[in-house]
């Protein structure tokens, strides 16, 4: 079941999504939903570092076809997330931290807070 905007529910099919379909979505999706906030964090660090090594080794072995990178791309992809999965990391099952952005509009709401109202603010400890 899937809650509507207007609160009512509806059911829906559950569908298999590959990795790729994922990302895309997770690119896409509105990142005011905890689950696509929270895919960039892992999803866009292990594919870095996949297309880092990507990158070395396209100019160290002097790769030239379209083809040859694609490979190299994907065995790099697979390799970062078995030694993900080697590690008991599944990246689909980590929880959720506290989204980047939030953090920064907290933050920035106390600092108007406090700059409304020094006197507010607690006295410091003395030690």
């Amino acid at each position: 079941m899937v809650e509507l905007g207007s609160g009512s529910k509806r059911e829906v099919a559950d569908i298999m999504l590959t990795r790729y379909a994922c990302y895309l979505i997770a690119q896409n999706g509105d990142p005011r939903k905890q689950e696509i906030a929270f895919a960039p964090t892992i999803i866009l660090k292990a594919k870095d570092f996949a297309t880092e090594i990507t990158i070395f080794n396209t100019r160290e072995h002097r790769m030239k076809s379209e083809g040859a990178i694609s490979t190299e791309h994907i065995t790099n992809n697979e390799a970062v997330r078995n030694t993900l999965l080697e590690r008991g990391i599944r990246p689909e099952s980590l929880p959720s931290a506290e989204d980047v952005k939030k953090v920064e509009r907290r933050l920035a709401s106390e600092e108007k807070r406090s700059l409304k109202n020094p006197d507010g603010l607690s006295e410091p400890i003395e030690e």
